[in-house]
């Protein structure tokens, strides 16, 4: 994004610098949500190094 943008709540942002391209659905937009929550717990589990390794 270049300084000064103004980017709508519920946009898809794309590209270098980030131009705003469509808006997300609801359901698109709480995907989003679910998805970062993934990786939160993921960084949990990485953290806390239970994560199991493979030797293959």
């Amino acid at each position: 994004m270049t300084e000064g943008t103004q980017v709508p709540p519920g946009s898809l942002v794309v590209g270098v610098p980030g131009k705003v391209v469509r808006q997300l659905s609801a359901e698109q937009q709480a995907g989003t949500l679910a998805n970062a929550a993934r990786y939160v717990a993921l960084k949990e589990v990485h953290r806390n190094g239970s994560l199991e390794r493979r030797t293959s």
